[in-house]
């Protein structure tokens, strides 16, 4: 199997209470019940409630329940109502329930083309604003 190529209809479970420490990668579906401080690379990522992720992420779908720290870069990223994010993301799709809590630097992932250059505008005169000339 090509070693770029992710493995597909595989599930890896981080049960709640454990903890893992180390590279995850390539992983189909990882659904995170516990603590992980790992780089990841992954079509999907789950981190439910209980869940914990410290690290940099690679991800097609993430879905988020729990705690996210550190750099996560995904084409699709669904934060619900428990979801906390600290850091870095780049997204393609963002979706975000009402109660989810972002702390980061959050990019679009966009290609520019040249006409989305800026338009320069003049600058406003703010230094006179009782009308008086």
């Amino acid at each position: 199997m090509n070693d770029t190529k992710l493995l597909t209809g595989q599930k890896s479970v981080i049960g709640a209470g454990a903890r893992f420490s180390g590279y995850i990668s390539p992983a189909s579906t990882l659904e995170v019940h516990g603590v992980v401080k790992a780089d990841v690379i992954a079509d999907t990522l789950e981190i439910a409630q209980t869940g914990h992720i410290t690290g940099n992420a690679e991800i097609g779908l993430c879905v988020v329940n729990g705690e996210f720290k550190g750099r996560l870069n995904a084409r699709s990223i669904w934060l619900m109502k428990t979801a906390r994010i600290s850091g870095e993301i780049e997204y393609g799709a963002l979706q975000m329930d009402r109660g989810a809590a972002l702390n980061c630097h959050i990019k679009h992932n966009w290609e520019a083309d040249s006409s989305d250059d800026m338009v320069e505008l003049p600058l406003l005169n703010v230094e006179n604003r009782d009308g008086d000339e």
